[in-house]
């Protein structure tokens, strides 16, 4: 049906399909805000290594990993669009996402994070390949660098909050070229 298609339609497809591929990973794409009702961590429950064990889940394409490092009421907040949302489900759609669009991704930190109490900020880059749909039942295979920054805060050895901050412009930019 796409081959038959007026040059037009399937111009606006692709097109769309870029749309759509952009506005999943930037509606499902990183983190919210939290206050936590829970008191501070102790020495014990330094906040890095949770947030490693988040990475690490990530860059393994495991989402049950990722999800045990988060608290299930975790607020995550992605201020590309100003969404907040809260819990597993949406940790969960995000790395699905993500990961469905980018199935090599790999999440790197960029730097030293800075620590301060609960609360771990740090730069990073996450980087893939993605393989879109194309007319004429062609693949376009695009590599994709965004680079940003993450607010995550920790409470009890779980992520509570995370707040990730980049331009999602330029991962549209991206896709589409």
């Amino acid at each position: 049906m796409f081959l038959n298609s007026a040059p037009a339609q399937r111009s606006e497809r692709y097109a769309h399909t870029i749309r759509s591929l952009f506005y999943l990973l930037v509606g499902l794409c990183f983190c919210s805000l939290v206050r936590a009702n829970e008191p501070p961590p102790t020495a014990s429950q330094a906040p890095w290594p949770v947030v490693q064990a988040y990475i690490d889940g990530w860059n393994a394409h495991d989402i049950t990993q990722a999800l045990d490092a988060t608290a299930p009421n975790l607020h995550y907040f992605n201020t590309s669009i100003g969404v907040a949302e809260q819990g597993h489900e949406t940790l969960r759609k995000v790395l699905t996402g993500l990961v469905g669009l980018l199935p090599d991704l790999q999440w790197k930190v960029i730097d030293v994070p800075t620590i301060e109490s609960n609360t771990v900020a740090f730069e990073w880059e996450v980087s893939g390949t993605a393989s879109l749909s194309a007319p004429h039942n062609a693949t376009v295979i695009r590599p994709i660098s965004l680079r940003g920054a993450s607010v995550i805060k920790v409470a009890q050895d779980r992520i509570v909050y995370i707040a990730d901050y980049y331009n999602a412009q330029d991962m549209q930019q991206q896709l589409a070229h």
